[in-house]
């Protein structure tokens, strides 16, 4: 089922018409559930990761499902151009989500130890959960009270500004700015130009100074430690 070209299913989708979701879904559904079996490679913070696929059948259809699900929210609708083909848009967007999963559960993952990852030899777990403690308590120390809140408001109005771009802002923001993707590469997973990849970076890049400035958070224009620390902070991965 295409929507390129067919103004009327295009519209019906963007707008979350039940029954074209519906039809979206049994057209769609084989292969997304392929893909969601066997996996796919991608780049992460320079290193090559595979995605296994889901094995198991409960598993499987719960992914599948949770892709759809986030397939048909409303942002991503909103963001599909009928004048493109609406299988790689679908593909890529499922394939987002789950790149961005594995990153939050990557990002946890370092938030979250377990005692006996942790203990030197000879040590108890609890005695190193203790000395993480210590460890943790004495970073936090280090920190003045007004560069801790200066950092959530940083968090706050980064977030905030992240939630306000469109898909193709946001892949540009992940997979340029703070990722490994060169400018032709950007251009290819997207379909376009790389002189349009460059226009929307200029944009973006004017767009976050322009959303820190309005909230007295910055002075300067340096963006690419803003972007580091938007980054590091999580809010975008």
């Amino acid at each position: 089922m295409e929507l390129k070209d067919n103004d009327k299913l295009a519209e019906a989708y963007r707008r979350g018409d039940r029954e074209v979701l519906g039809q979206l879904y049994r057209a769609w559904r084989d292969e997304v559930e392929a893909m969601l079996r066997g996996g796919f490679t991608f780049t992460s913070d320079g290193r090559t990761v595979r995605f296994q696929g889901y094995h198991e059948p409960f598993r499987l259809q719960e992914a599948l499902q949770d892709a759809f699900i986030h397939a048909f929210k409303e942002r991503v609708r909103k963001n599909y151009d009928p004048s493109r083909s609406f299988r790689p848009y679908l593909m890529t967007v499922i394939r987002n989500h789950l790149i961005d999963k594995f990153r939050r559960r990557q990002l946890e993952s370092e938030l979250f130890v377990a005692a006996e990852d942790v203990a030197a030899e000879d040590e108890s777990g609890t005695s190193a959960l203790d000395r993480l403690g210590q460890q943790s308590a004495s970073n936090t120390q280090d920190a003045s009270p007004e560069a801790e809140a200066m950092r959530g408001e940083v968090g706050r109005a980064l977030e905030s500004f992240v939630e306000e771009l469109d898909d193709k802002d946001t892949q540009i923001l992940r997979h340029y700015l703070l990722g490994e993707m060169t400018q032709n590469e950007v251009a290819d997973h997207l379909e376009t130009d790389r002189n349009d990849v460059r226009k929307h970076i200029r944009m973006i890049r004017r767009s976050l100074l322009g959303h820190l400035k309005r909230r007295d958070l910055i002075g300067t224009s340096d963006v690419e430690s803003l972007l580091d620390t938007l980054s590091k902070i999580g809010v975008v991965t």
